[in-house]
C-alpha cells in the first residue's frame, strides 16, 4: 500500500502528536511502508502535525567521523586520517546513513540549524530551533546543556517511527545524567 501525506499526518495526530513544542523523530522508512515522496515526504508530515509553533528535531552524527583508535591503524592509514580528513563543518557534514534518511532531510531543510558537535549533532527545524541546537558542549555531547537536555526541559516528545526502541538517542541523555559508567551502558 502506498503511504501518503494526509495518512501520515491523521496517524501521527491519533498517536498524539500535535500542534507546538518539541519533538525528536527516530524512523525507520521501511516500517512505514511505500512512502509517497519517501524521506520528504515524512518530514513534511512530521512538520504539518506539530503546525507552525512546533519543532522538529533528529539526532545526526557525521558520517565521516574518524575512528575512536587511530593507534590501530596500519601507518600509512593513520598517516592519511592525520593529514587530510577533512575538518568537521556541520554545514556540509552529510548525516550519518545509519541513522536512516530522516535526518539528513531534516538537516537540509530550509531554516534548518544545526548543533555543530561532530558525533552527537542534532538538526532542528522550527521556531524553537536555535534554542535547542545552540551551544552543544564538545566535552559533553548527551548531558546538561545539550540539545538533548533542552529537549526534557522544554517537555518535548520523543516520536518513534518503526525505528527500534535501542536508536532512541535521548536514551543517552539519560546515562549522562544519571553518570552511568560508558563501559556499563
Amino acid at each position: 500500500m502506498l503511504v501518503a501525506r494526509s495518512r501520515l499526518v491523521r496517524d501521527l495526530g491519533e498517536l498524539g502528536l500535535g500542534p507546538g513544542g518539541a519533538a525528536m523523530v527516530h524512523c525507520r522508512m521501511s516500517a512505514l511502508g511505500r512512502v509517497l515522496g519517501g524521506a520528504e515526504t515524512v518530514v513534511r508530515a512530521l512538520l504539518d502535525a506539530l503546525g507552525p509553533d512546533g519543532t522538529l528535531m533528529a539526532y545526526t552524527g557525521w558520517e565521516d567521523e574518524p575512528p575512536e583508535d587511530l593507534g590501530g591503524l596500519d601507518e600509512e592509514t593513520r598517516r592519511i586520517y592525520l593529514e587530510e580528513h577533512p575538518a568537521y563543518d556541520p554545514r556540509v557534514a552529510l548525516s550519518r546513513r545509519d541513522h536512516g534518511r530522516i535526518p539528513e532531510a531534516l538537516r537540509t531543510w530550509p531554516g534548518a540549524r544545526h548543533s555543530g558537535h561532530p558525533e552527537a549533532g542534532v538538526a532542528a527545524v522550527g521556531p524553537l530551533a536555535g534554542t535547542l541546537t545552540a551551544a552543544h558542549p564538545l566535552d559533553d555531547a548527551y548531558g546538561a546543556g545539550t540539545p538533548y537536555a533542552r529537549l526534557v526541559e522544554l517537555g518535548g516528545r520523543v516520536v518513534v517511527l518503526g525505528a527500534p526502541l535501542g536508536t532512541v538517542t535521548l536514551v543517552h541523555h539519560a546515562e549522562a545524567v544519571a553518570e552511568v559508567p560508558a563501559n556499563a551502558a
